[in-house]
């Protein structure tokens, strides 16, 4: 291996072996919940803890690289032009048909120095990797790694002296040793999640152990399944590829060990629209545990997740919710006003969202205005009330929450009760939330004393609060931002690679 690759390659293992599991490679960025490789694409797998994006490289007519993955626009942008026979001033202006713009590499690069984030090209047009190189060699970023299909192209490159790791993707029915025999490489990257319904068996023991004897490291192919993901993670492969880059190593909590359930306020609402059903995906599919929600009722008595009172904000409607219908509600579109990718999103109902928690997941019903009886009987009726704990600002409506049965886990803000003793005899509390700076080990001991858990309440970006509250290892933080939790306990070497049992803090989750 060439001196200056090997000291990339020996970057990218030592990342791996300090994680524990392969690298998160975010396949055109994080592409199941943005316009691929686009920037806010990238902005969020960088969100979901990607350690690497893939990124598509063709050039324009007058020489800049830029992320594409097709020769023309035609599927992005509804036009047939080409990339090739576009400048890059005119292609900048090109709005695409599910949001964003065709970003230069140079953007690119500049957002992946901005968030650590290390880049694995993949040449699409012949000239790509000249002018890739180039631009790299000028911004001074050797974090990186160049992949071409073309064994031809690879040595092309070799011969210019190309000083980054090289990667050849294989096709199906393709042998990777074959190509690599023709060529200088540093990885092979096998493309093969077409190629049998448990593509990973394709991985045999052979294939690795003869990698690794040509000092060969492997990238995989894009992949999402979880079954197949679960394999792949626990082979000694260097990276994976997929859309959703989280679910290489969705987080795991433990809070005797320092991890607490994540609580998602308002579900994912960095990655997706507030109180969606896509903000609640990808909140459990990065391993969150729990998924706040904020519950009103409609004209004609429908429970609806929304956290205003009227649906302004979060919609292309205008209105009280307590106004409107069922139908007029759910005719709203909640995507479009956070991004066109989620265009066409719905307001759900609370009945939509409880249907779609995952087995061993948890939900938050903060109750802003609704009937009591009627949002715990839909809870009961799917046999969540183990792995629900509710709460409302409204004094009377709180009270009509805790008589509905001694089995529902009541949330009580410390802020809003005098002592701590009213949160835990006079309300029965379950939970009891602590701002950052209410935390203090006496009423942790007598909350914990009583069988109530710690829930810290770190919204927002200040990585210095969510730090702070993880200092008294709360049983759960409720967050904007899962991305911070994960990044301090990573730093602190409290991430875990196993799953571990959670189950003692809410009796649901598992």
């Amino acid at each position: 291996m060439r001196a200056e690759a090997r000291r990339v390659v020996e970057r990218l293992r030592a990342r791996r072996q300090a994680k524990g599991r392969p690298l998160s490679i975010a396949h055109r960025g994080a592409s199941a919940y943005a316009t691929e490789n686009t920037l806010t694409a990238f902005r969020r797998a960088a969100l979901l803890g990607a350690d690497m994006w893939e990124v598509d490289v063709r050039v324009t007519r007058d020489g800049v690289p830029v992320a594409c993955h097709d020769e023309r626009l035609r599927r992005l942008a509804g036009i047939d032009d080409a990339i090739a026979d576009t400048d890059w001033a005119d292609l900048a202006k090109v709005p695409l048909a599910t949001g964003g713009t065709v970003p230069s590499l140079d953007q690119v690069i500049d957002l992946a120095r901005d968030t650590g984030t290390a880049l694995y090209l993949d040449l699409k047009s012949p000239d790509a990797g000249e002018a890739s190189l180039g631009l790299l060699d000028r911004r001074g970023f050797d974090d990186a790694v160049l992949g071409e299909r073309d064994p031809a192209a690879i040595d092309r490159l070799h011969r210019a002296g190309c000083p980054l790791p090289l990667s050849i993707l294989v096709s199906v029915g393709a042998d990777p040793f074959a190509l690599a025999a023709r060529t200088t490489l540093d990885m092979i990257h096998p493309c093969w999640e077409h190629a049998s319904p448990t593509p990973q068996t394709l991985l045999t023991p052979d294939l690795i152990a003869r990698a690794a004897a040509e000092d060969l490291d492997i990238i995989t192919w894009h992949e999402e399944r979880p079954a197949i993901l679960a394999d792949l993670v626990a082979m000694p492969v260097l990276g994976i590829c997929s859309d959703q880059p989280e679910r290489v190593q969705p987080y795991r909590a433990d809070p005797a060990e320092g991890r607490p359930l994540i609580c998602c306020h308002r579900g994912a609402n960095t990655i997706a629209p507030e109180n969606t059903l896509a903000a609640a995906a990808a909140a459990y599919s990065q391993g969150v545990d729990i998924v706040e929600i904020d519950v009103r009722t409609t004209a004609d008595g429908t429970p609806v997740l929304m956290h205003d009172a009227t649906v302004d904000r979060t919609t292309d409607g205008s209105g009280p919710v307590s106004s409107m219908s069922d139908a007029e509600v759910g005719s709203l579109d909640a995507g479009g006003g956070f991004d066109p990718w989620y265009r066409g999103e719905a307001v759900p109902t609370l009945a939509a969202l409880l249907d779609a928690v995952p087995k061993g997941k948890g939900i938050y019903v903060e109750v802003k205005q609704a009937d009591a009886a009627a949002i715990v009987a839909q809870v009961r009726a799917r046999k969540l009330v183990d792995r629900t704990m509710f709460w409302a600002d409204d004094p009377a409506l709180l009270r009509a929450l805790r008589d509905q049965g001694d089995d529902l886990r009541i949330m009580i803000p410390r802020t809003d009760v005098a002592t701590l003793n009213e949160a835990l005899n006079a309300w029965r509390a379950a939970i009891v939330q602590f701002l950052p700076d209410e935390l203090n080990q006496a009423e942790i001991d007598q909350c914990r004393a009583a069988g109530a858990q710690i829930m810290a309440w770190a919204l927002g970006n200040d990585a210095a609060a969510i730090a702070h509250a993880l200092t008294h290892r709360p049983d759960i933080i409720n967050t904007d931002r899962p991305d911070i939790v994960r990044r301090i306990l990573e730093r602190d070497g409290r991430s875990p690679s196993q799953a571990v049992e959670v189950s003692r803090l809410m009796p649901g989750l598992a």
